[in-house]
């Protein structure tokens, strides 16, 4: 098994610490809301790259969508 990299590390924490939120608003609602979402990633000081604050729309790229 080999270690597992920084860069790699980099490349996964965003949308980790996105879904994260996004699980906890899934358990009360079927479909989180992510306007609410990126709210609770901003009061608790996620940022997407280079600082800039995460919006509606960055929920929905970095979780699952619901089946059809």
């Amino acid at each position: 098994m080999r270690p597992v990299h920084a860069s790699t590390l980099r490349r996964y924490l965003l949308p980790y610490r996105v879904y994260t939120i996004w699980t906890q608003h899934r358990t009360h609602t079927e479909t989180p809301n992510p306007h609410t979402v990126a709210h609770d990633c901003t009061t608790r000081g996620i940022t997407g790259q280079y600082n800039k604050p995460l919006t509606s729309g960055t929920p929905s790229t970095k979780t699952p969508k619901p089946d059809d």
